[in-house]
């Protein structure tokens, strides 16, 4: 972190193995709870993309129900959209309740594993945003000043 000029953001689930030498680089750290009802709501509706037709069943209201953070619900979004591609073999893709559902059940039974799943970001390809980032209006605030004060710091 020394030698990196750039705002990191980092996340865990489990803090309590982060040791001393970590914690002395970290500048900031934010507890963020559990999405509510209303915020799970918004984060099914951001990780289902429109170019692929929904079916008219899908209730966002109702999934919003299994109680599941961000990285569980995308990748509940991802085994629908798996099951969705795999039946329209060819034909027109249409994301359905049941669909959604059933990668839902799985993220809460912790059934979701892919060895063969290649995992990373591109980096090059990276648009730093809190835009499409569903949080609190007090997580967002002391985020956007952290960035504010490490921008102005780096100037």
């Amino acid at each position: 972190f020394e030698r990196h000029d750039s705002i990191c953001i980092l996340a865990t689930n489990r803090p309590q193995d982060i040791d001393a030498a970590m914690h002395r680089r970290v500048t900031l750290a934010l507890e963020l709870p559990p999405p509510t009802r209303q915020q799970r709501e918004a984060i099914w509706a951001k990780h289902l993309p429109e170019k692929y037709p929904r079916g008219e069943d899908v209730d966002l209201e109702l999934l919003s129900r299994f109680d599941l953070t961000g990285g569980y619900i995308k990748n509940a979004v991802v085994h629908a959209l798996s099951a969705a591609v795999a039946r329209a073999d060819g034909g027109e893709v249409v994301v359905t309740q049941q669909d959604l559902e059933a990668g839902a059940k799985a993220q809460a039974r912790g059934a979701m594993a892919n060895p063969g799943l290649r995992r990373g970001v591109d980096a090059s390809k990276a648009t730093p945003s809190l835009d499409g980032v569903v949080l609190s209006t007090r997580a967002r605030a002391e985020l956007e000043s952290a960035i504010s004060r490490e921008n102005a710091r780096a100037t």
